[in-house]
Order: C-alpha cells, then sequence, then structure tokens
C-alpha cells in the first residue's frame, strides 16, 4: 500500500534535487546557477543557524532564567536558593554585549574585555 506525500513534503524534494543539481552544475565550470545556488544555500544556513541560537541559547539559558525565573536544572543545588543565583547571569550578559563595541570606533576598546575575561 502506497501512501501519499504531502505537497510540501514534495516541493521540498524538488527544491533539493533542483539545488543538488546547480551545485554539481559545477563540475562543468563557473556558472550564475551555482552562485546562485551557493548564495541560497549559504544565506539559508545562515538564517536557520541565527533563529537557532536565538532560541536554544539566550532564550533558553538567558532570557527564561532571568524573566520567567524557569531555572533549566535546580536538582541537587546545595548553595542556598537557586532562583537569588540567577541574577549572576547578568555579568556574561553584559560582557557579551560588549562584543557589539566592536562596531563603534570611539569604544571598540571595549569589547577586549570580553576576550581577556
Amino acid at each position: 500500500m502506497m501512501l501519499a506525500a504531502a505537497w510540501y513534503e514534495v516541493t521540498g524534494t524538488w527544491i533539493a534535487a533542483i539545488l543538488t543539481l546547480a551545485i554539481l552544475s559545477f563540475l562543468y565550470k563557473d556558472n550564475v546557477i551555482y552562485k546562485i545556488a551557493e548564495h541560497l544555500f549559504v544565506g539559508v544556513a545562515a538564517g536557520y543557524t541565527i533563529a537557532y541560537a536565538f532560541w536554544e541559547v539566550f532564550v533558553k539559558n538567558l532570557y527564561r532564567p532571568l524573566i520567567e525565573g524557569k531555572l533549566p536544572v535546580t536538582e541537587g543545588f546545595q548553595w542556598g536558593d537557586p532562583q537569588m543565583w540567577r541574577f549572576l547571569l547578568i555579568i556574561p550578559f553584559g560582557l557579551g554585549l560588549l562584543f557589539f563595541a566592536r562596531f563603534n570606533k570611539n569604544y571598540n576598546w571595549l569589547s577586549r574585555w570580553s576576550i581577556a575575561f
């Protein structure tokens, strides 16, 4: 018995096949089709990585513990109330923000503090 695939699975398979052939067109010579496929792969990968890092790192490890008070693991915590320790997350958050000082000519020296730490 054969199951019918959903339209998005069929469309995704066709897009993957066409992009694979476009990438393999580089074997003939460097061409416009290859460059389009290459930029598309890099753009999609960069977008996916940024979205994944935002939700799985920033939201999960900083936003939820600080704002919502939901700490990931508190079992076996020995040093008092774990809610008290969540405000220590402000230190790595501040050090991470200092990396963006690189984009300002007057304050680019601040990014060295994060690297030094």
